[in-house]
């Protein structure tokens, strides 16, 4: 499984295609991968896409799983100059904790790893993929473009608002008014035939 394959990597570019509590698994242009723990990882804050440089060791027969071979010793980020420090630790044999975290974290990594059809669904560049359906025979090379968003007329909405308002208010005016009269009328009617009574009763008494 991993006989045709070098003993040390130094100084590989590879893409971080997964990453989980500190742990990552990163990629090569082979496509094979290396574990990445999280004490190697330290401070590095790594996120998927992310394009590093490694420093690996590759990991015994009996242990090793197909598509994951190497172990990282070090990790950084490309802009990163090479920490020559950590060049020395390359010559040390990896340890029976660091198999023993590579064997447990890396089958929990593997199945965190995103599809390509989740890949393609979770990319927002739309050019790319224009490109990429172009290949598969999907669509013309064309590029995709963003659905454009409804721009809303926010002043418009705000005069219709407004007039409503205004005219619920005239309604109220106007209803208060009705009602108002009514109970002035109703006020003076009772009035006037409160003095009718009492006319009708003086009359009646003479």
């Amino acid at each position: 499984m991993t006989d045709n394959l070098p003993d040390k990597l130094y100084e590989c570019t590879c893409e971080v295609v997964v990453v989980h509590k500190g742990n990552a698994l990163v990629s090569m242009q082979n496509g094979r991968m290396s574990f990445c723990s999280s004490t190697v990882s330290q401070g590095k804050n790594l996120q998927c896409g992310d394009k590093v440089q490694i420093n690996a060791r590759l990991v015994p027969q009996g242990i090793v799983l197909e598509k994951v071979p190497y172990l990282s010793r070090a990790i950084w980020f490309l802009e990163e100059t090479v920490p020559v420090l950590l060049f020395p630790r390359m010559l040390e044999p990896l340890a029976q904790d660091e198999l023993s975290i590579y064997s447990a974290s890396t089958k929990i990594l593997m199945k965190m790893i995103p599809t390509e059809m989740e890949k393609f669904l979770g990319n927002t560049d739309y050019e790319s993929l224009g490109s990429l359906l172009a290949m598969q025979g999907i669509i013309e090379e064309i590029p995709l473009e963003k659905k454009p968003t409804m721009e809303t007329n926010t002043s418009a909405s705000s005069t219709e608002s407004e007039t409503t308002v205004k005219e619920k208010k005239s309604k109220k005016k106007r209803r208060k008014k009705k009602e108002t009269k009514k109970k002035d009328k109703g006020k003076k009617d009772k009035k006037k035939k409160k003095e009718k009574k009492n006319k009708d009763e003086k009359k009646a008494k003479k």
